[in-house]
């Protein structure tokens, strides 16, 4: 009776050590796969790989004493950030070109009604040199494009609450234009160029509430001059996370 007690005892104790090192062991297994497992530091301005989806506007002018030109872009993208920052994406933007020669046209009509028989009065006497103002029509702007649209990959960096964004390949700089002064019969190329294109995104993006769902670049329309010419230019564009 008392070796079948003893033995009961040495059985319990058994089973209490065999317990207590199951749970060291679990602990310590556990301590093994998490001790070196350092939680990431975030670098973008939301969870890497989701979804951002933006639009752009802006506009520029270049404009003169009696004439401008310009154009208006609107535009859609969507792009991703992994976990360095680094942005993948695309985008579709839409330039129309715009312009304005109706006071330069004003003029022309001015010298006519005065009978001018030279263009001296229009300040153009190296363009028009000797002909009857009579016969003048009229100037007239052409664009290559009336809707030039470009699309294709972009690219940039989302650190640190800050996103800036780019066309990935080459694109387009330039929407090309024709001014032609109109006579009775015949027409005279004044000029032919391109007029320069800015970047969707000329500035980055910065977030604009707590919860890092919304990227938001904007300006006020900024003036610069070039030679004659006076430069306006002003744009916008945000970036929403997806859900």
């Amino acid at each position: 009776m008392l070796d079948f007690a003893v033995e009961h005892e040495h059985m319990k104790a058994s089973a209490r050590f065999m317990a207590v090192a199951l749970v060291a062991t679990l602990v310590t297994t556990l301590a093994a796969c998490t001790s070196d497992r350092t939680p990431p530091v975030a670098t973008t301005s939301g969870a890497a790989g989701t979804t951002w989806t933006g639009v752009t506007h802006s506009q520029k002018s270049r404009s003169y004493s009696d004439m401008s030109a310009g154009y208006t872009a609107d535009g859609d993208f969507w792009f991703q950030a992994d976990a360095d920052g680094a942005v993948t994406g695309f985008a579709v933007v839409v330039f129309r070109p715009t312009h304005d020669v109706s006071q330069l046209n004003a003029k022309v009509n001015a010298a006519k009604a005065v009978g001018s028989s030279t263009a001296g009065i229009l300040g153009w006497p190296a363009l028009i040199p000797n002909v009857s103002i009579q016969t003048i029509i009229g100037v007239e702007v052409a664009w290559a494009q009336p809707m030039l649209t470009i699309h294709g990959p972009i690219s940039g960096q989302f650190l640190h609450g800050k996103l800036t964004l780019g066309w990935a390949g080459e694109q387009p700089d330039e929407i090309a234009c024709k001014v032609t002064l109109r006579y009775l019969n015949k027409n005279d190329v004044l000029t032919e160029g391109g007029f320069k294109l800015e970047s969707p995104w000329p500035s980055e993006a910065v977030g604009t509430d707590p919860s890092g769902l919304l990227m938001l670049a904007t300006n006020s329309t900024t003036e610069t001059q070039d030679g004659d010419a006076t430069v306006s230019h002003a744009w916008t564009w945000t970036a929403r996370r997806g859900s």
